[in-house]
């Protein structure tokens, strides 16, 4: 495909983008100016809070009798969840998608 001077198409945009490089590139060769000083006034002070030096989460003692309850619970799943893969893997449905 050419453009009405004869010239391909993609060859015009490759000299687009190379134009909107260069003047990128011009544009960001300026010198580096000294950071801008902040006022006094909002300048950020590091004062140690009493909140920063307390924990973020708290462990409290649950007694032995009342978890083994549900980890009884997490074993079973575990269990039937085994018997419920073995039993799809030996026994395929045909129909199904997958």
């Amino acid at each position: 495909m050419n453009d009405e001077y004869g010239n391909p198409i993609w060859k015009n945009r490759v000299e687009s983008w190379k134009d909107k490089k260069n003047k990128k590139k011009k544009s960001n060769t300026k010198p580096e100016t000294e950071p801008a000083q902040v006022p006094p006034e909002q300048q950020m002070e590091e004062k140690p809070s009493a909140e920063a030096s307390e924990p973020l989460s708290i462990v409290y003692p649950i007694p032995r009798n009342k978890l083994t309850p549900y980890r009884a619970v997490i074993i079973m799943r575990l269990i039937i969840l085994g018997l419920f893969f073995h039993y799809r893997i030996t026994n395929p449905v045909d129909s199904a998608f997958g």
